[in-house]
């Protein structure tokens, strides 16, 4: 392993254009997940005492790292760990394509809506589910 590409990942969060957090901040993160204990599991509360990195940034630091700067293994529903092995990292493999799968089911039924002719939800009368 050549070690971290630190130098191009801390570009932003979906092309939004602002970013987070800093390239310190990603370095950090990034850096503390490597030097824990192999196995070690850390949750955001502790990441985010161990760098200064405020949690919602470490998430977003974590998902733009996997798989460039470092292969994040478990179920991540404790925290967050390096992988220890193929199979530790498929686990987690598994995980994110659930929720791709998840994702994609949801747009679907968003762009499938059936928009009433004037675009308005329930008549312009307000909310709630039809009787």
């Amino acid at each position: 392993m050549n070690g971290p590409h630190f130098h191009s990942r801390a570009q932003g969060v979906h092309g939004a254009g602002n970013r987070g957090y800093n390239v310190d901040q990603y370095k950090a993160v990034v850096r503390t997940m490597l030097a824990a204990e192999p196995g070690t599991v850390l949750t955001v509360e502790q990441l985010s005492a161990a760098t200064g990195v405020p949690g919602r940034a470490i998430r977003e630091i974590l998902s733009k790292a996997d798989g460039v700067d470092v292969i994040l293994g478990g179920d991540g529903n404790a925290g967050y760990k390096v992988a220890v092995s193929r199979a530790d990292a498929e686990r987690m493999t598994s995980r994110l394509g659930s929720q791709v799968k998840t994702m994609a089911d949801r747009l679907a039924r968003r762009k499938a809506w059936p928009w009433p002719a004037g675009g308005e939800l329930f008549g312009g009368q307000g909310r709630g589910l039809p009787d």
